[in-house]
């Protein structure tokens, strides 16, 4: 059975402020031949299809256009989609009455009670062709009672129950579906994070940590055929294991995954479960180019100069990150905006990424708002020590257990 696996659409999302529908709609579209193309009989969504649990209508239309558009067009059998953490789980489940007389199943809650999160692909001729272990994302809350309910009796700390709680859901959906698939091959869905997986940044994967515990072993997934993965959103398999794989999201969420190839998996499964699995990355069309542009202000103003003559007549997202060099920098972003004026191209971001005002902003966490007067003399030596931008990491923290040393000694005269 040939199926596709993508996750992480994130509609409805912005980057920057900047209005994305276009560039989700041209993904959906390319999804839907793609599937056409492949023939696929499945096409499995591993959560996070919108961006925030109040989507707006518009985000909502292209979610429904897509499944109405894949019914008309695709043989596609069945459409399973999980929920993730930016999703809502009452608004996904919505129309789940509905869509389930068309072939498409959501899944939006993890139970002790396994039937539920257990799918069975069928065939042409009717038989089983896959059974899919679809587990949606799972709050820490859910997975202290799935420990509890699953017969776990681990005690202390809650990311311990929590990951006896994650290993032991898996293991019973996974039986469940072996089961149920009589034979056939076991898909396991996830969205979550896997120890070992690669993550892009803290502004496009919010929230990894699941449970209080930031990975999960590979080795939960026993006895699954492959593992469709979602939550991170660079593509790649876990574990060195090709077949426990992340699709990543289709549109880069920041400029950090400006780079990062953005694709859909083609997964071949055999008749019968054990049987070879193969993946296929198809690779998608980049709706917009997102440029950085980084180091001294006088080189970023050079290189946007440049990419403004030679690609200005494109529609283009810019980050302006001035990482080196010393001065002010207040007059800098105007005379930016005003060399992007009249281009195709929009600069997003402008950030003061310097040493020494991250260190600065650091230091000054929590007494930003507060008057000297409420300040300690240790947090004024700090942001003193910060303006050093010539000292090292070990000497600034020196100096600061030599003040430290001496305020001990003034409070004990």
């Amino acid at each position: 059975m040939r199926i596709i696996h993508t996750s992480d659409w994130h509609l409805g999302a912005r980057l920057h402020e900047q209005e994305r529908i276009a560039e989700h709609r041209q993904f959906l579209a390319e999804l839907v031949a793609i599937v056409e193309r492949e023939g696929a009989e499945a096409l499995l969504v591993a959560g996070d299809v919108f961006d925030t649990r109040q989507p707006s209508a518009s985000a909502q239309a292209l979610y429904f256009d897509f499944l109405a558009e894949m019914a008309k067009r695709t043989v596609c059998r069945k459409i399973i989609v999980t929920a993730g953490n930016h999703d809502s789980a009452s608004q996904l489940a919505a129309a789940r009455p509905v869509l389930s007389r068309l072939g498409i199943e959501v899944v939006v809650n993890a139970s002790a009670e396994v039937a539920g999160e257990v799918i069975v692909v069928p065939r042409a001729d009717g038989r089983p062709g896959l059974a899919v272990a679809a587990v949606p994302f799972m709050s820490e809350s859910e997975l202290a009672n799935l420990a509890r309910q699953h017969g776990q009796t681990v005690e202390g700390e809650l990311r311990e129950r929590a990951a006896a709680g994650f290993g032991a859901h898996y293991a019973a959906v996974i039986a469940a579906a072996r089961a149920a698939g009589a034979g056939a091959p076991v898909v396991a869905m996830g969205h979550c994070t896997v120890a070992g997986a690669q993550v892009s940044d803290e502004r496009s994967e919010r929230g990894r940590a699941i449970g209080g515990v930031d990975a999960q072993a590979v080795s939960a997934f026993a006895g699954a055929d492959y593992v469709a993965l979602g939550h991170l959103h660079i593509a790649q398999c876990v574990g060195e294991q090709e077949t426990r794989r992340y699709s990543g999201s289709p549109l880069a969420m920041s400029f950090a995954e400006a780079t990062q190839a953005k694709q859909v998996l083609v997964v071949e499964l055999g008749e019968r479960a054990g049987e070879p699995v193969t993946v296929r990355p198809v690779a998608l069309t980049a709706p917009i180019p997102l440029w950085t542009l980084s180091g001294t202000a006088e080189a970023v103003q050079t290189a946007l100069t440049a990419l403004v003559a030679e690609h200005g007549a494109e529609v283009g997202y810019v980050a302006a990150r001035v990482t080196e060099g010393e001065g002010e920098l207040l007059a800098f972003w105007p005379a930016l905006d005003g060399l992007v004026e009249g281009s195709a191209l929009k600069l997003l971001l402008k950030e003061d990424a310097r040493p020494q005002v991250r260190l600065r902003s650091a230091l000054m966490d929590g007494v930003v708002g507060r008057t000297l007067r409420e300040m300690t003399p240790l947090e004024v030596a700090k942001m003193r020590l910060a303006e050093e931008t010539t000292l090292s990491e070990a000497e600034r923290d020196r100096y600061c257990k030599m003040v430290e040393a001496v305020i001990a000694e003034e409070l004990a005269q």
